[in-house]
């Protein structure tokens, strides 16, 4: 969590001067999901994009939610 705080301080919120706390909401809210979640390259899954990684794998997610609704409650 300390390494989000770090990477988020040094590429994004330094580069402003906030007149309000809405403002600076907005800015980190857009950072975090527009670039931080989306289209950041991460080297945990071969330096690819989060949204790109997710998109390789839909028919998975389709195939386990599936077999979830096959089980006994």
């Amino acid at each position: 969590m300390e390494s989000f705080f770090g990477t988020i301080k040094t590429e994004s919120l330094q580069h402003y001067r906030f007149t309000t706390r809405e403002e600076a909401k907005l800015v980190v809210f857009e950072y975090m999901e527009v670039f931080y979640n989306r289209i950041r390259r991460d080297s945990k899954i071969n330096n690819i994009a989060p949204a790109t990684y997710a998109a390789q794998f839909p028919s998975t997610v389709q195939q386990w939610t599936a077999s979830l609704r096959h089980l006994p409650v």
